[in-house]
């Protein structure tokens, strides 16, 4: 059989796609055929689109496409035999039956080594899957938690319809905070976490893929679900502080590939923020909005919008996905400004492009709030003003990646911002305010959630205070820390006369745990732990990203963990949090290091009095 020649189904106008009509087939097993057809979605032509994941990426599988041999990945292999399935002549229509044995895929319908063709689809993607008469997700092969799972995941949502039936007082989040759930030792949470640790959860093509329909049925295996319950379970982990810590103490035993390091970490508080990142992504209600076809995406999400908040979260194989894969969805993609997917040009290329972009756009205190020196060891030598987009952001409030969304700091906020794009360089006005002099301990990647760790974190932290003010007794440097260490966090704030308490309680469970690696969930008869245990997600999570720090003229607070003696702190005009910057060499030129939270000057108080003088500095 000779290969499969995409000459012969040749794209001729930017609105054609290729779709593939699968023949009916009398069993799962039987080899797929099927033909490759042309159509324009100006005519809104009858398909379903594939949502899944390439898996290996390896085409050691193949299938009969116009009469000739075309090689496609085992997954893909495994998803077309079961949509053959659901679209029989024979299947009774039990509401998931799909008519049409019409599907787009990416993977064969996109001619993969055509980089020119790639360009041109990929920005339509979003339209591809709009105009979809349905989108399979297809989450894999059966497992012995698939019924259980899914099951479990419709009797909450029937429990959830119920309460809701005879409370009808309460809006939906506080039906949800209030509901009871299963005890945690039931089994059916650990399907239901299997359910939640297949692969396709993590890719960042799904945001489009997932929104941009109404009509969703997710598959695995032989077994078909409406979008409704991942609904249901994705808002109980938003709303519902139980259901968050049960499922995310259960991530790592369930998830032994580890597909995203820092959302499969052993530490369950740690993991329960990148399990609430995950069901906000995919709960949130301007998607809602999207799926209920009450508004145009178009005219709701920046690409900067959709990449803070949904893209960095996921994965991409191909890291200029990661932007790429949201172009189909964006209000602005039309604007001629915009960089156009090109899969030629390098990953820094690309991002550097973008950066620059959203610079040009008004976005430059959001793009510099994003970048710095804590990036991918493949991206070492782009200029440090560039965000380094493959990065999953730790939830750290003081770090968030918008300088304007909330409105917790005002560091220099009340000067009008200036930044200048260069050729090599950004010049952005500012001024250079003091000099670090201590650091304390920072974790690597595998320490996180350790309670070793966090441990080490706090007692560092002390030993530098008691040696660079002395004066100050345990209690006083524990008062300080113990705002420090949540950098204001108002989701972890306490009464100013239980700080102190809050600090001993996280203090006493990381020295509790510090010969055990286990998690840091506190046990049930621990009435402190429970009252603070806000703050303490707050706690662990801001020292996973940051080391505390003592400067020249004797300020503290909390630096990325690529800071070191040296650097220096700085404010940029209109930005609400100040800065670490380290010397390149030449006057007023520096590396960007990350942001900095500095007690005693978040809130303008660094304006207030003899303001430093303010002049360009030059970040590369």
């Amino acid at each position: 059989m000779n290969p499969f020649s995409y000459e012969t189904s040749k794209l001729s106008h930017p609105h054609h796609i290729r779709v593939l009509k699968i023949h009916p087939a009398p069993s799962l097993d039987t080899p797929i055929t099927c033909d490759i057809e042309v159509v324009s979605l100006d005519t809104d032509p009858a398909y379903a689109a594939l949502s899944y994941c390439w898996g290996s990426g390896d085409f050691d599988h193949s299938l009969t496409c116009n009469g000739q041999k075309l090689n496609i990945t085992a997954s893909l292999d495994e998803a077309l035999r079961t949509f053959r399935q659901f679209t029989s002549p024979d299947r009774p229509d039990d509401g998931t039956k799909f008519t049409q044995p019409i599907i787009w895929a990416d993977a064969v319908c996109i001619n993969q080594k055509d980089f020119d063709e790639k360009n041109t689809q990929v920005p339509l993607m979003g339209r591809i899957y709009a105009q979809a008469k349905r989108v399979f997700i297809f989450l894999g092969e059966e497992s012995r938690f698939t019924a259980p799972a899914i099951e479990f995941a419709k009797l909450l949502w029937t429990q959830a319809s119920e309460f809701q039936e005879a409370n009808k007082e309460l809006g939906t989040p506080d039906v949800l905070r209030r509901m009871p759930v299963p005890g945690e030792n039931d089994p059916r949470w650990r399907a239901l976490v299997h359910f939640l640790s297949r692969p396709w959860f993590h890719r960042c093509w799904i945001i489009q893929e997932f929104s941009m329909c109404p009509d969703r049925t997710f598959l695995w295996g032989n077994h078909a679900f409406q979008w409704i319950i991942l609904d249901v379970v994705s808002r109980l982990i938003l709303e519902n502080f139980t259901v968050s810590l049960i499922l995310a103490s259960l991530l790592k035993s369930v998830a032994p590939q580890k597909p995203n390091p820092r959302f499969w970490d052993a530490n369950s508080l740690t993991s329960l923020f990148m399990l609430r990142a995950l069901a906000g992504t995919i709960a949130v209600d301007e998607l809602f909005e999207i799926m209920h076809g009450r508004q145009a995406p178009r005219d709701r999400f920046s690409l900067w919008t959709l990449l803070m908040e949904c893209g960095m979260l996921f994965d991409a194989t191909n890291p200029r996905d990661k932007i790429y894969s949201l172009l189909g969805m964006a209000s602005d993609a039309n604007d001629d400004q915009l960089p156009k997917p090109d899969y030629r040009l390098t990953v820094e290329t690309v991002f550097e492009q973008f950066a620059r972009y959203f610079i040009g756009k008004g976005m430059g205190l959001d793009v510099i709030a994003m970048a710095g020196q804590e990036r991918s060891s493949q991206l070492q030598e782009m200029p440090s003003w560039v965000p380094d987009f493959t990065t999953t952001p730790w939830p750290l409030r003081w770090s968030n990646y918008s300088n304007t969304k909330d409105d917790i700091f005002t560091t220099a906020s009340e000067l009008p911002p200036s930044i200048t794009l260069h050729p090599n360089n950004i010049s952005i006005r500012g001024a250079v305010i003091d000099e670090i002099t201590r650091v304390g301990f920072g974790m690597v990647e595998a320490q996180v959630g350790q309670s070793s760790a966090h441990h080490e974190w706090i007692r560092s932290a002390q030993k530098i205070m008691s040696e660079v003010k002395p004066q100050l007794s345990t209690k006083d440097i524990d008062l300080i820390l113990a705002d420090v260490v949540t950098a204001e966090d108002p989701s972890g704030k306490v009464p100013p006369t239980e700080t102190l308490t809050a600090f001993n309680t996280l203090l006493r469970f990381t020295t509790s745990y510090v010969h055990m690696d286990i998690a840091m969930s506190p046990p049930p008869f621990d009435t402190d732990a429970l009252k603070y245990n806000i703050y303490m997600l707050s706690a662990v999570s801001i020292m996973a990203g940051t080391r505390f720090m003592v400067t020249k003229s004797g300020r503290v607070g909390l630096v990325p963990n690529p800071a070191k003696t040296g650097d220096n702190l700085c404010f940029f005009a209109g930005a609400t949090v100040p800065y670490v910057l380290r010397e390149k060499g030449t006057e007023k030129s520096y590396m960007l290091v990350g942001k900095a939270y500095v007690k005693g000057i978040m809130h303008g108080e660094i304006l207030h009095g003899a303001v430093p003088d303010i002049s360009d500095i030059h970040i590369f």
